[in-house]
């Protein structure tokens, strides 16, 4: 049997950028994220101590169920079959892939018998998203990565960054997946980067609390600088409002890989206004052309990214939200009980503590403390919700962070189910934590035109 080679690939990526999309393809992505938005999405955070901690609490990363539809037409474009799959949920990748933005690395790494291998990569000026496979030479079924780190060729450790993974689970002792660098600011890289890591084995779905393997794991790779196309910017500068509550608009940035506005809520508003996935773009024609995909706060200023439509050539583009989630300010604190399972503070009624948990991964350990919430979902489009941020605080005053968190759903759907996985530690009790999305929402008529 003839071996795929570099070059191979390299040719199926460009007989692939000239091919057309297949019909009903766009429609499918659109599809398959709103059924995404109604499934369970489990959120797994890999660690990295270069990520600030206003980032930590937003920088979740789906799971790759995400959009349960899509697949079949992108698993029919010939060649890069694993590649395809990979940036299926994201249509701005999805466009980078089909206008020949990646290059292919092929750099491995072999120790404790799993050979890990950079495949490819996507790189601008905001992202780098790295697509590995790997290969097990035992009984491993899931593996997460830790510690990761990214070092230029000065032997520079990148900084300000966000990094998304999902959990790599195995078939035949084989799995790929994608690691995701977004940096807070525009990143210069240089021509070799560095990555190291350590592979952790998964004992429960999500949560990188397994068995970590004995020696750390290095691939040395090259970035082709002249394939890193520029950003496009267009300054704003316009203010708008939602039920008195002002906005202001700074300014959009267009990237191959995302979309980035930047904007300030005014300091004297009276509602603490959350992190507006509620927010969307669109052309001339009233189509959405972003999908938002998160945010990060810095007190009042905030930066929210959308897939990236960079390849497509629209004349007018618009910024354009009816409601934003939001809440009195003051009225953002949740207080929990542990020792007396109760739930001594929350905005409203709406949120209710059903118990408190710790679950067993195996052989009678212990494992995550979780917090079981029921959110109140009636007469709501959206079913989930990730109701607190990652950061919270015990009776000392000391503070902690969890980055596990799971949503759900009810049978009923007029409550969802909602669990914070606590970190393992000794807390004196009650505990405090600030809501970062919960069912209250302000609504208006918000279209700010961008270019």
């Amino acid at each position: 049997m003839r071996m795929t080679t570099k070059h191979d690939v390299e040719q199926e990526l460009k007989q692939t950028s000239n091919q057309p999309l297949p019909k009903g393809l766009d429609q499918q992505i659109h599809l398959g994220m709103e059924r995404g938005k109604r499934q369970r999405r489990r959120w797994d955070l890999v660690k990295n101590s270069g990520l600030s901690a206003a980032a930590l609490l937003i920088l979740f990363v789906l799971s790759v169920n995400f959009i349960p539809s899509f697949g079949p037409a992108a698993s029919n474009i010939p060649g890069v079959k694993k590649l395809v799959e990979l940036v299926e949920y994201d249509p701005g990748l999805k466009d980078a892939v089909d206008n020949k933005y990646v290059q292919v690395i092929d750099e491995s790494d072999t120790e404790n018998d799993v050979t890990f291998t950079i495949d490819h990569l996507i790189a601008d000026q905001r992202r780098l998203i790295l697509f590995y496979s790997v290969e097990v030479q035992g009984d491993i079924e899931a593996l997460g990565l830790d510690g990761v780190t990214l070092t230029n060729s000065e032997g520079e450790k990148l900084e300000g960054y966000g990094l998304g993974s999902s959990p790599l689970t195995l078939e035949n002792g084989k799995g790929s997946a994608r690691l995701d660098f977004t940096f807070n600011q525009d990143q210069e890289f240089t021509n070799e980067m560095t990555l190291r890591f350590a592979l952790e084995e998964h004992v429960r779905e999500g949560i990188l609390n397994g068995k970590k393997l004995d020696d750390p794991y290095e691939v040395t790779f090259a970035i082709d600088q002249d394939k890193i196309q520029a950003s496009e910017v267009y300054e704003i500068k316009q203010s708008a409002a939602i039920e008195g509550q002002e906005i202001y608009f700074e300014k959009f940035i267009s990237y191959p890989t995302s979309q980035v506005l930047y904007l300030e809520v005014n300091e004297d508003n009276t509602k603490e206004i959350f992190h507006m996935d509620s927010i969307r773009l669109e052309n001339e024609h009233g189509e959405e052309v972003g999908t938002y995909s998160r945010s990060i706060s810095d007190g009042n200023k905030r930066t929210i990214s959308f897939t990236s439509d960079y390849f497509k050539d629209n004349e007018k583009l618009y910024i354009v939200a009816e409601k934003l989630m939001a809440l009195d300010k003051g009225n953002t604190t949740v207080k929990v009980d542990l020792d007396n399972e109760k739930l001594l503070e929350a905005p409203d009624d709406r949120l209710s503590l059903r118990d408190i948990q710790t679950e067993s991964i195996g052989d009678g350990e212990k494992g995550a403390v979780a917090l079981n919430f029921g959110v109140d979902t009636s007469g709501m489009e959206q079913e989930v919700f990730y109701v607190l941020s990652g950061e919270y605080q015990d009776a000392t005053g000391e503070t902690f962070f969890s980055g596990s968190q799971a949503a759900s759903a009810g049978s009923e759907n007029t409550e969802s189910v909602y669990q914070f996985y606590l970190d393992d530690n000794t807390y004196e009790s009650p505990l405090t934590f600030q809501v970062s999305q919960y069912p209250s929402y302000i609504e208006g008529d918000i279209k700010v035109r961008v270019k």
